[in-house]
């Protein structure tokens, strides 16, 4: 994939439905209770660019799997995800 022509966007990728506390949800769960929690809003092209998707606390990799899902729709080539901490 290219890397897309722009640089940080905090913007694009946003949570579009409140979802109830993840805490003490299994993944499954987790999964069910972000199923379409984002949108991309985006007015650039993703076509074929890789995607650097930044969360804070990995649990059970279900908000940055929902992201990226969105986020491969949108036609992004490749999504890598840097997270801050693990629990």
């Amino acid at each position: 994939g290219k890397p897309p022509p722009w640089g940080v966007d905090t913007r694009s990728l946003a949570r579009i439905r409140h979802t109830p506390s993840q805490t003490g949800l299994d993944i499954r769960a987790r999964r069910r209770n972000l199923r379409l929690a984002f949108a991309w809003q985006g007015v650039k092209n993703l076509d074929g660019c890789n995607v650097l998707l930044v969360d804070d606390v990995f649990t059970t990799g279900a908000t940055c799997y929902s992201a990226a899902g969105i986020l491969k729709k949108t036609g992004a080539g490749r999504v890598d995800a840097l997270v801050l901490a693990r629990a």
